[in-house]
């Protein structure tokens, strides 16, 4: 349930919300549910004096506070269902160019073929390594902090619950400052670098901290929170680069809502993997931890620093090296070779966006093309909006507002003209008569 939730909230945002502000809107979502996470531990203590009893169609039900977290949750799911049909609604439909018609085969086909290539793009395949990294990490620590939690300072399911409610805390404080830096226009590429960057710190110190012979309350707590702190980072700004990617591909508009789902499943199947991971390997057993070997992980725990590490290193790799340049540190072209780009006329085997130093073709949405047009070309191009066939004109609409004053201008000067060619003609034609 939660899958779909989640792809279907981020198919919504990838298709409906301008790229600019994607990453804004993420991150709300997300501070609204890291709210959730807040306020839940907090109910324990609501229901903990909880003792009573309904009687239902002649049924006893005691409502204690074992039972009564239960009784609230099936009741939010129930208010989520009613909230879910009366207000969801799908996203405004796209505007998408005329094609040719085709049978639905072949353009499935057409349409597996672009998906499959998708998946060959570093830009796409990136960000969901990324969400599969930061998801698995998140839980692995969250799955190995109760039972080393227990085990260090003796703590009890209460304690631990408190903890939790100062890790939402932390991660809302997070929400904040990407909320402003965000609106700041921050790039994505600092906020997962930054994220990344803690993780190295605060993965690499749940192995060298947690120890039986020197653990407190802070070297304990500090790498759990540094973590959560780095979570509200990483997550929107990648999730916000994913559809940047897919939208620069117009070829992958109809399989958005597929990508999206094997962007999600990136953390749903971490979340799968990272528990008997932790538990397998990354745990050690209480009667293993000795004052010869204190730490309560085992070196599998650098799964996190590294991993991250990693993540760093392909971001490096896509904005230096394939020459993604979202920082814009990279040195641009020297001004008399675009000088010497500008002079070339084009002809007929001419590339409106040329290819670059990849060979990859850049995304075309919108054509300048700077070139100084005689009023003749200007007349001929405007007028050729309307397109004769069989005799009857179809209209291609003129996009730009000022494209659109000059077709006015124009088809006045055409009217003109036309009127001073008739004029001549009659001159012609009383000359002849004479």
């Amino acid at each position: 349930m939660g899958a779909a939730g989640k792809t279907l909230l981020s198919s919504w945002i990838a298709t409906a919300i301008p790229f600019e502000e994607q990453k804004t809107i993420i991150t709300i979502f997300t501070m609204v549910g890291m709210t959730g996470t807040f306020v839940g531990p907090a109910l324990n203590t609501l229901v903990a004096e909880i003792d009573t009893s309904i009687t239902i169609l002649g049924t006893y039900i005691p409502i204690n506070p074992y039972n009564s977290i239960g009784l609230l949750v099936a009741a939010n799911e129930a208010i989520l269902w009613v909230v879910t049909i009366l207000l969801l609604t799908d996203p405004p439909p796209q505007q998408k160019p005329f094609t040719a018609a085709s049978n639905d085969e072949s353009t499935t086909k057409e349409e597996e073929q672009h998906l499959l290539k998708a998946l060959t793009y570093f830009d796409i395949v990136f960000p969901v390594i990324q969400q599969f990294v930061m998801t698995f990490n998140f839980i692995l620590l969250g799955v190995a902090m109760s039972p080393v939690a227990a085990d260090l300072l003796g703590w009890t399911p209460l304690g631990i619950s408190y903890l939790c409610t100062a890790q939402s805390g932390v991660v809302i404080v997070g929400m904040a400052a990407t909320l402003y830096l965000s609106v700041k226009e921050v790039p994505d590429f600092t906020f997962v670098f930054f994220g990344n960057a803690i993780f190295v710190v605060g993965g690499a110190q749940t192995y060298i901290l947690w120890r039986a012979d020197t653990a407190t309350v802070v070297t304990f707590a500090l790498p759990f929170l540094l973590i959560a702190f780095a979570f509200p980072f990483t997550g929107p700004s990648n999730q916000s680069s994913f559809n940047k990617a897919v939208f620069s591909k117009p070829e992958l508009a109809s399989s958005i809502g597929v990508l999206q789902s094997v962007y999600t499943q990136g953390g749903t199947i971490a979340g799968i993997i990272a528990p008997p991971f932790t538990t397998g390997l990354v745990l050690r057993d209480t009667k293993d931890v000795t004052s010869s070997e204190p730490h309560e992980l085992t070196t599998w725990a650098y799964f996190i620093p590294i991993s991250a590490l990693l993540m760093i290193v392909g971001l490096l790799y896509e904005e230096f090296i394939l020459g993604k340049n979202e920082l814009g540190l990279l040195s641009s072209k020297s001004e008399a070779v675009v000088e010497e780009e500008e002079d070339v006329t084009p002809d007929e085997t001419s590339k409106l966006v040329p290819a670059d130093k990849r060979g990859k073709s850049k995304r075309a949405s919108i054509v300048e093309i700077n070139q100084v047009f005689s009023r003749k070309y200007e007349v001929e191009r405007a007028m050729s909006s309307e397109v004769p066939i069989n005799g009857y004109g179809i209209v291609n609409p003129v996009e730009t507002a000022y494209e659109r004053k000059l077709m006015k201008e124009l088809s006045r000067g055409r009217s003109e003209w036309e009127h001073l060619l008739k004029l001549d003609q009659d001159m012609d034609g009383m000359e002849m008569n004479e």
